[in-house]
């Protein structure tokens, strides 16, 4: 459940910096999150192939380079799962929250 009870999250910040109201706030970070993530695969799947001239630094740092981007894969995937283990965001319908993608805005 989202509530009214703190003015720095990411729907407050947005409503206050462009000017939305809430739905298109809500909107802007759903296109705006899917566009960061798009863009983090692309440049994954770039430092693994080296493609669209991302360069080598050489076999080692190249492996170095994608051990570290999977990792920050895995930190984005842990932030997810966190998100609807704990009762921070969702309270107890994390996990309905989590299936049906709907959330309940007071």
């Amino acid at each position: 459940m989202l509530s009214g009870d703190c003015d720095y999250n990411a729907i407050t910040v947005v409503i206050q910096h462009l000017g939305l109201d809430l739905d298109a706030a809500i909107q802007w970070i759903s296109e705006y999150h899917d566009t960061c993530l798009a863009e983090f695969d692309l440049i994954f799947d770039e430092a693994i192939h080296h493609q669209n001239g991302f360069p080598s630094w050489g076999e080692d740092s190249d492996r170095q380079l994608v051990e570290y981007i999977g990792i920050l894969a895995d930190l984005i995937r842990g932030n997810y799962e966190w998100s609807f283990g704990t009762q921070r965001y969702f309270g107890s319908k994390a996990l309905e929250v989590k299936r049906t993608r709907k959330v309940t805005i007071i």
